[in-house]
């Protein structure tokens, strides 16, 4: 019985230690889980001035400068305007099997592959024969076809085709190339050795980018560009490492 009276009597009695006192919790009770963990009194004060810091600083995203950057497509339409003194227009035409457009255009076309092949290879002549031309960059196994895609006015021509350059109504360069389900595939490129200047290599380049991505809105399966073997140790080929 005195056990019990004295269990009743510290129940909900406070204890000393020294100078700090705890109550002691009732028989049966315990920790409230309905209420939030005790913080030290160090750590409240810590997100009070936290608290009171973010709303008295008015944080602004960092400042982001405008872009001016222009698109390849922007660049091309700026340079070829109808109200430029120079006039460029690009043919592209089919040159397996041969188109009338090639055809028509084959004489001038081989004049200029023997004068860029005399001036930059130092081939003779009779290395640059008609014949020759022919088996080198115009005989091509590709099948021609011509696709056409739902939604899609203009169709993707398939096969092996001259792109021919022309300034002020005379051919000053050539991209032969393949048109291929997936890529366009640049096979060869001869141009005036006079408009070297201009890096006719390196525009020829942009335009057959500029031809894959119009091809890729059509069609997004053909989305890539091939431009060949690269040999570093070749200065000739070294504007191909730009891209």
């Amino acid at each position: 019985e005195s056990d019990e009276e004295e269990s009743n009597v510290n129940d909900g009695a406070t204890t000393s230690f020294g100078k700090s006192s705890f109550k002691l919790p009732r028989k049966g009770d315990g920790v409230d889980v309905t209420k939030p963990h005790c913080k030290k009194a160090k750590l409240i004060r810590l997100e009070r001035r936290l608290s009171k810091l973010k709303q008295s600083t008015k944080i602004e995203a960092p400042y982001q400068k405008p872009s001016n950057e222009k698109s390849l497509e922007e660049f091309i339409n700026e340079s070829i305007g109808a109200n430029y003194p120079n006039q460029l227009e690009l043919k592209l035409v089919r040159c397996s099997p041969q188109s009338e457009e090639f055809t028509e255009t084959f004489d001038v076309s081989h004049s200029l592959y023997q004068k860029y092949q005399a001036t930059v290879h130092n081939d003779s002549p009779s290395k640059c024969s008609k014949e020759q031309f022919k088996r080198f960059l115009v005989h091509s196994p590709l099948r021609a076809e011509e696709r056409k895609v739902e939604g899609h006015d203009t169709p993707i021509l398939y096969g092996s085709f001259h792109q021919q350059y022309w300034l002020n109504g005379k051919l000053i360069a050539v991209g032969v190339i393949d048109i291929l389900p997936k890529c366009v595939s640049s096979v060869y490129f001869y141009y005036d050795p006079d408009y070297s200047h201009l890096s006719p290599g390196t525009y020829s380049s942009l335009r057959e980018i500029e031809m894959v991505r119009k091809f890729s809105r059509i069609d997004p399966e053909l989305q890539y560009y091939y431009m060949g073997y690269y040999i570093h140790s070749c200065p000739k080929m070294r504007y191909k490492s730009k891209f």
